[in-house]
Order: structure tokens, then sequence, then C-alpha cells
């Protein structure tokens, strides 16, 4: 018994510390180091007290299968985990033919900010829909264009950083931004 509990905590110490190593390295390359430096302390406090367990009975075979089932599990936990906070903002690229529907209004009517830029393919004239957002809305924007153009060509890049331009939901001194572009077009002096 006592053997089955030293390898489940082998097993889900390392799990958690591997975890904690991918969510870390995801807050570092987005910038955000306080966050990485708190996930890293408590991830080596973990990492210590599996491999001290693992080196404290090295005759137990179990223990060092264990350790290294417990590695492989916490890449895919931590995938799972990184997948699910979708930390981050993306530019997504769209495109699709120019005149094979209306790409940009479709996803401004749903709140994407969309900068299109003229093309030429391989199949004739085509847009460049250029859309930074945040990476929680990537379901919601796959799932509209699968539905609306399933004929465009999608490609996710991350951005690390952003400054200005528009973002869903962001706030001015008169409201929220769609709520400034109303008032703007209203009055007839669009940007």
């Amino acid at each position: 018994m006592e053997v089955l509990l030293t390898c489940f905590a082998i097993f889900t110490a390392k799990v958690a510390h591997v975890s904690l190593a991918t969510i870390r390295i995801i807050y570092l390359t987005k910038a955000n180091g306080t966050t990485a430096a708190v996930i890293g302390f408590v991830e080596t406090i973990v990492y210590v007290i599996a491999l001290s367990m693992v080196l404290s009975n090295l005759d137990r075979w179990e223990n060092i299968v264990c350790y290294g089932c417990g590695f492989a599990s916490g890449i895919v936990v931590g995938s799972m985990i990184e997948e699910k906070i979708a930390i981050g903002t993306v530019h997504v690229q769209i495109v699709a033919p120019q005149n094979g529907g209306h790409v940009q209004e479709m996803l401004r009517e749903h709140g994407f900010g969309v900068t299109s830029i003229p093309c030429q393919g391989k199949t004739g004239k085509h847009l460049i829909n250029h859309v930074i957002m945040k990476r929680k809305r990537l379901g919601e924007l796959f799932k509209l264009i699968q539905d609306h153009h399933p004929e465009a060509f999608v490609s996710v890049l991350d951005a690390r950083q952003t400054m200005g331009g528009y973002e869903e939901g962001a706030t001015t001194r008169r409201g929220t931004a769609l709520e400034r572009d109303a008032v703007v077009e209203a009055r007839g002096d669009a940007k």
C-alpha cells in the first residue's frame, strides 16, 4: 500500500510540476513576468518534492516509471489548461474572394475589428482581412467563418503585444467603441 501511495504522490507531483511549467512559459512569452515568477516559485517547490521522493527510493523502479508517466501526463494536462484559459492576443488573417461575400461586415456585426487589404491570388482578386483579437474568442470566429465563408483561408499568429486600434468592448468617454462609431456615422464625419 505504501508503494502505491508513493507512486501516486510522485505521479501527481510531476503532473502538477510540468503543468505549472507549461503555464509559466506561456505567461513569460506573453510578457507577464510577474505571474510567471509566482508560478515558477510554486513549480520549483513541487519539482523538489517529486524529485526527492524518487531519489530517496532509487531501488524502486516503480517510482521512476511513475515520474516519467507524470512528466508525459503533465504535458497533456498543461496543454489542456492552456487551451482553456486562452491567454493573450492573436492576429488572424482571413483571405476570402473579394466578390465572395462580405467577410469584414459579418465580422464587424459580431464585434470584431477588421482591416481589409486587397490582394491577388491564384483564382483572382481577394481580400486579406486582418483581425487582432483576444484568443478566447478564436472558437467563435472560426465558427462564423466556417458557417458563412467556408472557402476562406484562415491563419492565426500570436501577437505578443499590441497598441492602438479597435479592440472589442473597449470603452471611451462616449461609451463603447461600437457606440462611438455609430455616432460618428450618424453625423457623417467618419474617419
